[in-house]
C-alpha cells in the first residue's frame, strides 16, 4: 500500500514540477511587480537598511514605506538564494 502512495505522489510531483523548470518568469497579474519589489528590497538591504521599510521608488521623489504594509517575510527568504548567486527569476521560483 505504501508503494502505491509513493508512486502516486511521484506522478503528481512530476506534473507539478514542469512550470518550475521552464525559462522565464511565471505569467500572472503581478509577476512583474514582484520582480520590481524584489530588486528594490535587495537594494535597500544592501544599502544597510534593516529591517527594510522605506524604499526608493522607480520615479525619483516618489519614495514609499512599502514594506510597512506589504508582507516583507517573503522578500527576506528571497535573499537566501540570492546569496547563493541565483538569478532573480530563479530565486523567485525557489521561493
Amino acid at each position: 500500500m505504501s508503494k502505491i502512495i509513493i508512486f502516486i505522489s511521484l506522478i503528481l510531483f512530476l506534473q507539478i514540477i514542469g512550470p518550475f523548470l521552464k525559462d522565464g518568469i511565471f505569467l500572472g497579474h503581478d509577476s512583474q511587480r514582484h520582480l520590481i519589489y524584489l530588486n528594490k528590497f535587495e537594494q535597500a538591504l544592501h544599502a544597510g537598511q534593516f529591517p527594510v521599510r522605506w524604499i526608493d521608488w522607480i520615479t525619483p521623489g516618489y519614495n514609499q514605506p512599502l514594506f510597512n504594509f506589504y508582507q516583507p517575510g517573503f522578500y527576506y527568504l528571497f535573499q537566501i538564494p540570492r546569496l547563493l548567486r541565483f538569478s532573480n527569476i530563479d530565486s523567485l521560483k525557489i521561493e
